[in-house]
Formats: C-alpha cells, sequence, structure tokens
C-alpha cells in the first residue's frame, strides 16, 4: 500500500474485502496453474484482506523449484 492517493491525498488505510466463495478458488486457481505450468516443487499465493495500512504487503507469491529461474518466472507469472 502506498502512502499517497489520488492527487497526493495521504492514505492512511486500505481496506481490502473479499468474498470468500469466489476468491480462495481462484487463488488456489493461480496457485496450481503456475505449479503445473512451471514445474514446481510447491507455490502459494496469499492476498490479504482487511485493513492494511502505507507500507504494508498486500499479495504474498513463493515458488519452490529445483532451479531458481523457473521459480522467479513462476512467481513472476502468478502476480501478473
Amino acid at each position: 500500500v502506498r502512502p499517497a492517493g489520488a492527487g497526493g491525498a495521504v492514505l492512511h488505510q486500505l481496506y481490502l474485502d473479499h468474498h470468500p466463495a469466489l476468491t480462495l478458488p481462484s487463488l488456489g486457481a493461480i496457485a496450481r496453474e503456475t505449479q503445473a505450468r512451471f514445474a514446481l516443487l510447491g507455490t502459494i499465493v496469499v492476498h490479504r484482506c482487511g485493513a492494511v495500512g502505507p507500507g504494508e504487503p498486500i499479495v504474498l507469491a513463493a515458488a519452490a523449484a529445483a532451479h531458481r529461474r523457473a521459480a522467479f518466472q513462476a512467481v513472476d507469472h502468478a502476480m501478473d
């Protein structure tokens, strides 16, 4: 989360809401597709919800692979 909003307005907090019945299957599908596409040993994608302050992370995408290039490419793919 960036500390300034549109037009330079100060941002104190962002509230991220989601619908679990839609969000969780979508994140699972992203993780499964990424793991299959890049032949990963493991993968995880987490998107925060609730109150998030400036400078706090919102998304975690991690990949385990036999070769680091595949892991880097997989994480880049999952984030897109």
